[in-house]
């Protein structure tokens, strides 16, 4: 299901809007972050998963992907569930 709501159309809209301050849905596009972060935290997801939501969330270009620097609390969420034959 979260990969599901996580839809491309979906990710360039939250993304556009988490940026940028001054738009009417920045709030909300922070609290789907923090919403995003706390499901993660609070479900075990599973190594493969968790690889998948990384590579589809964050990236270099930052109007499709999220920043690293700047989403530190979710890709530390996300990293929490790797094990270490996944991070070699």
């Amino acid at each position: 299901m979260l990969k599901w709501l996580l839809s491309e159309n979906f990710l360039q809209l939250w993304i556009k809007n988490l940026y940028a301050p001054k738009n009417t849905l920045h709030d909300v596009s922070l609290k789907v972050r923090q919403a995003l972060q706390d499901l993660i935290v609070s479900h075990d997801i599973s190594a493969d998963l968790a690889f998948e939501l990384i590579s589809m969330l964050f990236g270099a270009n930052p109007q499709q992907k999220l920043a690293m620097r700047r989403n530190q609390e979710l890709l530390g969420a996300l990293a929490g569930n790797l094990g270490a034959d996944e991070v070699k």
